[in-house]
């Protein structure tokens, strides 16, 4: 059986690209050598400023104010300042930043609420500021890093290069620490950064469901090494589990790699921010990235050229009934042969070839991200291999171009994949193929893991340092703060909050083999709960169209276990569940039930028929922005500088708190109370039962 072909005259074309190829290479050799000094030298002066920057800070002069910097302490202030007893006042932008006047005979309290203040204000500046100098000058060494690598042999600029690398590391390092100690040491900065932290949560979590990535510590330290790995220009290979947001890390990654080259280059606005991207699957063949021939609508009647393409795909599958063993090639070819015909016959016109993402990003200077790389087909693998030793700089004759189109690689292009790396249990990633090691050899491999998570059950009982790693725990805060960082809810519920980010942790070392056994990891499956799936869960809890927080957390969890597709998934988690102390049952003073044996052999674990009781929750308590952090973060460190007060000394300090917090405490008692009334006569109107 004869297969449908392209023509005779490929080869010939094929050599006459090639031989263009290398003329080119070796042309554009010795003016890229030269372009990457001049761009290494401009690179090592931003270096050297940013090095006088880090060295003025260690002598400690004094950061000069911005408005950016002075505008975001000044709202993290008016929040600070009521959470720690001052009274907010209304600002208008730098005005805020002054110093307020006492009058003569002011109390205690409002001496000590201006000392709080103006420690605020100054400490917060200089966090604010150190920490955007030392992302500055982690990217500023990224980009020297990336000049180096592209000269490759060690010239005497580039090994000055690598001594001032080395200072400024050394700079940032002294740097970070002192930054640390800043926050360790002072109650209001303590509070004040890490407030900015969980709103900067906050706001990344409104885009985690559409797919993007919240930026944690742990994620930035990722992030930085995948943006360090594509200026290599050398392939990627970022490998994960199940929702450990991998696809999502690589076009931030690739985004923020493409908005610093613009900045460095004074391209912003101008140049294209976004990675070139196909997604593998078991259908994915190299036409997906490498391109394949077009019609080109725009010379055809669109009508005619509709009724043409019907009829060419009814007669194509009719091809492939009568030829059930047609292999790939010519099925593509048979394919290919029917479209154009069916072109040829609407108007006349003939079909072009249209570059794929792979060559648009080499020739536009963009990483290519194939996603889930190892659910391609091997074929498709193979013809990917070739493409894998291509760098910025070189040449390369685009495969299946009519015109014999050569691309000169920009610098921006590097290819990048996600997937998974073998596993020991053959069923975790079904569907993916092993990758040869020679393959493999060719990437940089980097593992994207899930958000730390302490495993200690209770949040009573967990250390300072287990709040302090706990990320997925702050992102779960940070999920149903305000935006001033005050928390609403009823009293246990942040205990059960703690519980479902350790239930949400268990799931997740079970399924990567690290906990539990065979059986309890084979009756979870893929029921592994990340991030992205505990977000619907708070989002349930705290619908304000329901009821805000109406019922128990664990009410809202149970609706995720039943979404589970097997009645053995469904009793594995619930087992996970009651293990921390979610779902109590009668012995533990609450009112669930014992869940089905999730050991049982698969088919023969019990039908999962269990709802919630409908607990209803207490009235919630009022968290304020300090209460949220502590949560979070352990307690501030213990004050040592206090102001000078009228009396001449410390004595009433400790009174001027204590009324403070006691003022607050009243405070929230009343509400409490109020509240409390008003359910009250709501139930009576409802003819309700008083209690």
């Amino acid at each position: 059986m004869k297969g449908f072909n392209d023509g005779g005259d490929g080869a010939s074309r094929h050599e006459e690209a090639e031989k263009a190829v290398g003329i080119a290479r070796r042309a554009s050799t010795k003016v890229d050598a030269l372009g990457r000094e001049k761009r290494l030298q401009i690179e090592l002066n931003k270096l050297d400023v940013l090095s006088k920057k880090l060295a003025q800070l260690k002598m400690g002069k004094e950061i000069p104010p911005t408005k950016t910097i002075d505008e975001e302490i000044s709202e993290l202030r008016a929040i600070v300042e009521s959470a720690l007893g001052g009274r907010p006042v209304k600002r208008r932008g730098l005005s805020s930043m002054t110093h307020v006047m006492l009058p003569k005979d002011a109390t205690d309290a409002q001496v000590m609420a201006k000392f709080m203040s103006d420690r605020f204000r100054t400490g917060m500046r200089t966090y604010i500021s150190v920490s955007k100098l030392l992302e500055e000058g982690y990217a500023e060494i990224d980009a020297v890093s990336s000049q180096i690598n592209g000269l490759g042999n060690k010239k005497p600029l580039t090994l000055k290069a690598d001594e001032k690398i080395t200072q400024v590391l050394e700079q940032c390092a002294e740097i970070q620490a002192s930054l640390h100690e800043l926050v360790a040491g002072d109650p209001e900065i303590f509070i004040g950064s890490n407030l900015r932290k969980l709103k900067g949560y906050r706001r990344d979590l409104a885009d985690v469901e559409r797919g993007k990535i919240a930026i944690t510590p742990s994620v930035e330290v990722q992030l930085r090494e995948v943006i360090r790995a594509i200026d290599t220009g050398k392939p990627l290979f970022l490998h994960g589990d199940l929702g450990s947001g991998k696809t999502a890390l690589l076009k931030l990654a690739s985004k923020i790699y493409l908005q610093e080259r613009a900045a460095r280059e004074g391209t912003e606005g101008t140049a294209s921010t976004v990675a070139e991207i196909v997604s593998g699957s078991s259908n994915t063949d190299e036409t997906a990235f490498l391109g394949a021939n077009g019609l080109k609508l725009e010379e055809t009647e669109k009508t005619k050229l509709f009724t043409e393409l019907n009829l060419a795909e009814l007669e194509y599958q009719k091809w492939k009934d009568s030829n059930p063993f047609a292999t790939p090639d010519e099925t593509r070819n048979a394919q290919k042969a029917f479209y154009k015909a069916a072109g040829e016959n609407a108007s006349g016109t003939v079909t072009s070839f249209v570059l794929g993402p792979l060559y648009t990003a080499m020739k536009e200077g963009r990483p290519f991200i194939i996603d889930e790389m190892n659910m391609m087909p091997h074929g498709a693998l193979t013809k990917l291999n070739d493409m894998l030793m291509m760098r910025p700089g070189d040449t390369v004759a685009v495969e299946g171009s009519e015109k014999g189109e050569v691309i000169k690689i920009k610098q921006g292009f590097v290819i990048v994949a996600t997937g998974n790396l073998p596993s020991p249990d053959s069923n975790t990633y079904v569907g993916r193929k092993d990758l040869d090691a020679a393959f493999l050899s060719r990437f940089t491999l980097v593992s994207k893991e899930y958000l730390p998570q302490s495993n200690v059950n209770n949040f009573e009982d967990a250390s300072p340092e287990d709040r302090k790693g706990s990320e997925l725990f702050h992102m779960l805060l940070a999920k149903i703060m305000d935006n001033n960082g005050n928390i609403n809810v009823p009293p246990g519920e942040i205990g059960k909050l703690w519980k479902l980010a350790v239930f949400a942790r268990r799931t997740q070392e079970i399924f990567l083999g690290v906990s539990g056994d065979g059986t309890m990891r084979a009756a979870l499956d893929k029921s592994v709960l990340s991030l992205r799936g505990v977000v619907p869960i708070i989002d349930s809890w705290v619908n304000k169209s329901t009821g805000s927080m109406r019922y128990e957390l664990d009410h809202y969890i149970i609706d995720f276990i039943n979404s589970a597709p097997k009645p053995e998934s469904k009793a594995a988690l619930y087992e996970i569940a009651q293990s921390i102390g979610l779902f109590p049952t009668k012995a533990l003073k609450g009112n669930w039930p014992e869940g089905p044996d999730a050991s049982a052999s698969a088919g023969k674990v019990a039908p999962f028929n269990i709802k919630s009781p409908g607990n209803r929750a207490k009235p919630p308590e009022h968290g304020d922005a300090s209460k949220t952090v502590e949560t979070a973060f352990g307690s501030p460190p213990p004050r040592t500088e206090f102001p000078e007060f009228n009396a001449g000394n410390a004595e009433g300090v400790a009174s001027s708190l204590e009324v403070i917090v006691g003022y607050k405490k009243a405070g929230a008692d009343i509400e409490r109370e109020l509240k409390e009334i008003a359910d009250e006569l709501a139930r009576r109107q409802s003819g309700g039962t008083a209690s």
